[in-house]
């Protein structure tokens, strides 16, 4: 059956996905703020360890919303990372423990987000509206790049690797700047910058490993499950992007990602010169 976008009444909408995700254990919302607070607990094992529950939520959000996206896992060990596609299309792979707080769509003159905790930042670029991260002891700023930031308040720890572009940080204690290009990284020791190189380091390899999606678009999926995989996944009804998923990967072979989605929402898939394509029944 096709889906289509259906036009709701937010409050009555908020009100279901508030009742459906708190007796999951995955959302509290904090008026009047409308914070919205995604908590992943330990999921089953189911396909080889993949697991996934479909569903097709659509709302209508306030621009003023501002969101927080925190990750926390039962099990600190299994290297999780949550993946999450922001207004903009930039990409945030955040870890355990980590916490993502962001508007629900961005200002015209600049996009702004606030972290803590390990994530890495696929940052669409756009020069005329720079990409600000704001974390406990540093800003950093960007107009579109790849890198990674580990902030943690608790250690007054600051690390940051870039893979591509130019990244810029500033101290909040005293201001002092510090511009690292691709390749290099820099700590944030007793007020002061130390800058290194890294060549080689392949970010994605890192953060990507074990990833899980809440409520995100098949079609925003793609991408990411494309850059990771051995061959190209491809939807041969664009209609089909249109649906959401909640599911959790830990096998990047895409034959198998591409036999989960199938199997989840009812699809069917077929290879041809080594590219998958999936389709309706």
């Amino acid at each position: 059956m096709k889906e289509k976008n259906k036009i709701v009444d937010v409050d009555r909408a908020w009100e279901a996905l508030h009742v459906r995700l708190q007796n999951d254990g995955l959302m509290n919302i904090r008026k009047p703020r409308l914070t919205r607070k995604r908590r992943y607990m330990q999921f089953a094992a189911l396909f080889g360890g993949i697991v996934v529950v479909c569903g097709a939520i659509f709302l209508s959000w306030d621009s003023k919303e501002v969101f927080e996206l925190s990750f926390a896992s039962e099990n600190a060990g299994e290297n999780m990372t949550l993946v999450s596609t922001l207004a903009d299309g930039s990409t945030v792979y955040l870890t355990d423990g980590g916490t993502l707080t962001y508007p629900g769509s961005f200002e015209k003159n600049k996009r702004k987000v606030s972290m803590t905790g390990d994530a890495l930042f696929e940052v669409v670029s756009n020069p005329r509206r720079p990409f600000i991260i704001e974390t406990p002891n540093v800003v950093i700023e960007v107009t579109g790049t790849v890198f990674n930031v580990r902030s943690f308040p608790s250690r007054e720890a600051f690390e940051l690797y870039v893979q591509e572009g130019t990244v810029e940080v500033v101290c909040k204690a005293n201001e002092a700047r510090m511009a690292v290009q691709a390749g290099e990284m820099v700590r944030l020791q007793a007020g002061e910058w130390q800058k290194g190189t890294a060549s080689g380091v392949d970010l994605y390899a890192l953060y990507t490993a074990k990833m899980r999606f809440k409520d995100e678009f098949l079609s925003v999926m793609l991408p990411i499950l494309n850059r990771i995989g051995d061959r190209p996944i491809v939807l041969r009804d664009p209609e089909i992007g249109e649906r959401k998923m909640t599911v959790a990967f830990s096998d990047n072979d895409s034959e198998v990602m591409a036999e989960l989605i199938c199997a989840a929402l009812n699809l069917r898939q077929t290879i041809k010169q080594d590219t998958i394509y999936i389709f309706k029944p």
